[in-house]
Parts: structure tokens; C-alpha cells; sequence
């Protein structure tokens, strides 16, 4: 409901602009976060450009109220792309959660070099390719069963350029392990294909491991193509990178 700024669960793109988040440029200035269209990966995404603050430590946020209350487990997922402009220059990323109590608790915070996808750049920072982004991780499962909001907040060292994409709260444990699905009795020589049956959030990728067989195709994504060739008993396991 943009009208209440309430998802359930959260799934944000940013293809529609900021307009489902409450934007606060805390230094009234011209450094404010935004949208930006033509990325070579994710199209659209949020943006807040640094190299406009005129005042190292202004924080400005891009925040979201978000209904937990009827998950059983949460997790945020996102996208963040950032160069620095060099080892005296660059930025913070800090995300926020905020109960209704109105106790706030950062449950995320990079800076610098931890938060840089690419080298130092003195040139505005735009990523050139998908290997500039990278996903976060967060588990929120201490905040289910409650309203919260949840909140990004940059603080700006006049460094540079910072992305923000594919926000998204999914009910999956961040270390639940995937559940499998597939045909267990095979014969020698018999192709067969297995896909992760849990729900993962996109852009999720995955690493499988094979005794007495081989990868024969999908090695990285949800679904596979096993050729077993080994006799006796063999096994498939798979992990979430």
C-alpha cells in the first residue's frame, strides 16, 4: 500500500521510482537518494550520489514500513554496488530496523573498502557490469510477529557513487538448507534432472556437489542435469552460495 508505505512481504526493483519509500535528505542538500535508469544489470535502481555532499556526515534515508507480523522467519536480501573515491574519501551504508516500541537497532553496517564492489574510481562511479554488485544478507527473524520499519542510511564522506537494488524479505532462514527434488533410483548412463524446490529470492545461485555422477548441465542455478555413470549408490548435495 503505497499510500501507507507497507509491503508483505517486501520485493522492491525500483522500476516505479522511490515513490513506495519515505526519502529524507538529511542535509538538505543536493545529495538525496534517487532512482537512476540504464544500469547494465539491473536497469533501474536507487542511488545517492556523494560527490554532491558538500559536508562530510550527512545521513540521508530511504525508509519503508514492513509487515512481519504474519511470518515465521525473515530475511533481507539486497543488491549494493559502490566504488570509493580513495582511502580518504568514501561512504557508510548502515541499514536500520525500527520497532514500533521505537527502539532502533542497526543490523547492518559497511563502510570503505568492506562496502566497495570496484576499485577506487575519481570519475562518478557507475557499475561497468553485473560482477560490481554484490547481495547482502540479513537475517530479520528476531522481528517476526511485528510492524517495523526499515530504513538505508547513507552517510556521506564525499566519496562517491552508491547503488541499491532488489530489496526483498523472504520467509527463508538465511542458512536453511535447499530442499531438493528429483529422482532418487537411477540406472548407469541415465541422465536425470534435479531442482531446488524451496523458495529463493532471485538472483539466488547455488553450488552442487555429485558422487558417482556428473554435471552435465546448471551448475550455479536452482536446477541441474545429472549423468550418473558410477555403480552403486551415489549421492547430490547442493548449498546457497
Amino acid at each position: 500500500d503505497p499510500t501507507q508505505n507497507i509491503a508483505q512481504p517486501l520485493t522492491e526493483n525500483f522500476q516505479a521510482g522511490i515513490a513506495n519509500w519515505i526519502a529524507t535528505n538529511g542535509g538538505n542538500d543536493a545529495t538525496q537518494w534517487q532512482t537512476q535508469t540504464g544500469d547494465v544489470c539491473n536497469q533501474t535502481a536507487a542511488v545517492i550520489n556523494n560527490r554532491l555532499s558538500t559536508t562530510s556526515g550527512n545521513t540521508d534515508q530511504l525508509s519503508q514500513t514492513v509487515d512481519l507480523r504474519y511470518l515465521t522467519a525473515a530475511t533481507l536480501n539486497f543488491d549494493v554496488a559502490y566504488a570509493r573515491y580513495n582511502n580518504t574519501l568514501f561512504d557508510q551504508l548502515r541499514v536500520k530496523v525500527l520497532t514500533c516500541s521505537g527502539v532502533s537497532t542497526t543490523v547492518y553496517n559497511k563502510s570503505g573498502s568492506a562496502l566497495a564492489t570496484a576499485p577506487d574510481q575519481t570519475a562518478t562511479f557507475t557499475p561497468a557490469n553485473c560482477s560490481q554488485w554484490r547481495t547482502e544478507c540479513v537475517d530479520l527473524s528476531p522481528y517476526v510477529g511485528q510492524l517495523i520499519t526499515l530504513v538505508f542510511e547513507n552517510q556521506s564522506g564525499q566519496g562517491n557513487k552508491l547503488y541499491l537494488d532488489n530489496v526483498r524479505i523472504t520467509e527463508i532462514p538465511p542458512n536453511e538448507p535447499p530442499t531438493v527434488s528429483g529422482i532418487n533410483n537411477v540406472c548407469s548412463g541415465q541422465t536425470s534432472t534435479y531442482s531446488i524446490s524451496s523458495q529463493y529470492p532471485p538472483g539466488a545461485t547455488f553450488t552442487w556437489s555429485v558422487t558417482g555422477g556428473t554435471i552435465v548441465s546448471g551448475q550455479g542455478t536452482a536446477t541441474v542435469q545429472i549423468m550418473w555413470n558410477g555403480s552403486g549408490a551415489g549421492s547430490l548435495t547442493v548449498v546457497r552460495n
